[in-house]
């Protein structure tokens, strides 16, 4: 049999595998994980919060704080939760950003040092609408670690689904203005850590 015919017939087998691990687990949807407390997140930081809003579902649950750090940067922070593969796949953190006008003008990928002296790569996404400029930087954190953005994510997180993992996965932005890069580095750096080890256990 020619390599070609073996290759497409090993992908079929894996599509077919895929297909019957995604309906044996419809009817077994695991609950969606809890969201960390704020102060869980931020303990030993400088970020204060000022304003929580209420909580609310996208899947899963979410939540938004604005904080402010001892220089007084403000940042509005996201964290969302699901253990649905789908539901991460379709998240970006620049959804509600461009439902609400912004333009996004730049895409730069960094990285971010962690508290234990790892280092993750987030994704950064300047926006714009009329004067406002905003810097989003995000991450989704699941069971294989931090990864840039949800497509980042995907390749173990079809590995879970096949082997019957139901995530927890965490979506995470941090939205400062244009100027507070390092700001944005350390709020999503404070947060990411404690994430990364409950989304291990």
């Amino acid at each position: 049999m020619p390599t070609s015919i073996r290759r497409h017939a090993a992908v079929l087998v894996l599509i077919a595998l895929a297909g019957a691990a995604g309906l044996g687990l419809a009817g077994q949807a695991a609950p969606a994980p809890a969201l960390p407390a704020i102060a869980a997140l931020t303990a030993g930081t400088g970020w204060q919060v000022e304003t929580a809003y209420a909580p609310g579902d996208a899947g899963g649950p979410f939540r938004e704080w604005q904080v402010r750090d001892r220089d007084g940067t403000e940042a509005l922070l996201y964290v969302g939760a699901t253990s649905r593969v789908q539901t991460m796949a379709r998240w970006t953190g620049e959804l509600g950003y461009q439902g609400d006008g912004y333009l996004v003008t730049s895409r730069p990928e960094g990285r971010v040092r962690l508290a234990d002296g790892s280092s993750a790569a987030v994704s950064r996404v300047l926006a714009q609408r009329e004067g406002d400029q905003r810097l989003l930087e995000y991450a989704v954190v699941g069971p294989e670690g931090v990864a840039p953005s949800s497509t980042s994510s995907l390749p173990g997180a079809a590995w879970d689904a096949l082997t019957g993992r139901a995530g927890p996965y965490f979506m995470v932005r941090a939205s400062v203005p244009a100027g507070a890069g390092a700001a944005a580095d350390g709020l999503l750096a404070a947060v990411l850590g404690p994430l990364a080890v409950t989304a291990r256990r």
